[in-house]
């Protein structure tokens, strides 16, 4: 019985390396978004507005995403923090291993505080610990899919964690909501 066990941690570790070594190819290639009319099914878009500086609001959301990810069953993992540009990239791995990209931009606000333009989207059909993802999903970027409704899911467990009041403004719910 031991070594099944030992066979999938084994295992789980190779699909992570291999997960984590396409991830960032996937993230920049984002084939699941090329298509118009199918990728409104796997996206969430958000307008927030928060009240603190949009420095502070970077800092804000990592402690916020490092938060929410200790409540979910999905890796997160902070890609990029750009506080020069006022930018962050998250990956968020599913059990299965697709990646999904959270991504949100920060600029003043002309009423005293941070607007942000926040971002969820499914990078592709084909999960990142299978060979050669980046590759099939490019060619299957046409094959439509649903995402569970897990990017909205995601915006809002992001900003409720968030230690300062955000206010959504505006939101895009997924055509495919049930």
């Amino acid at each position: 019985r031991g070594y099944p066990v030992r066979y999938c941690v084994a295992f789980s570790e190779m699909a992570w390396c291999l997960s984590s070594c396409q991830a960032p190819l996937q993230a920049c290639l984002r084939p699941a978004m090329w298509c118009l009319g199918m990728r409104n099914c796997h996206k969430s878009d958000e307008v927030w507005h928060l009240s603190c500086t949009s420095e502070e609001a970077v800092d804000k959301l990592v402690e916020a995403i490092n938060k929410a990810g200790e409540n979910t069953d999905q890796e997160y993992v902070i890609h990029k923090v750009d506080k020069s540009r006022l930018f962050v990239q998250m990956y968020s791995y599913t059990r299965s291993q697709w990646l999904d990209v959270v991504e949100v931009h920060f600029q003043p606000d002309k009423d005293n505080g941070t607007r942000a333009t926040a971002r969820s989207f499914s990078s592709g059909v084909i999960p990142v610990c299978c060979p050669l993802a980046p590759i099939f999903n490019s060619l299957l970027c046409w094959v439509p899919f649903s995402g569970n409704r897990f990017n909205d899911q995601r915006l809002e467990a992001i900003r409720n964690a968030m230690d300062v009041p955000v206010d959504v403004i505006e939101q895009n719910p997924e055509c495919c909501a049930p």
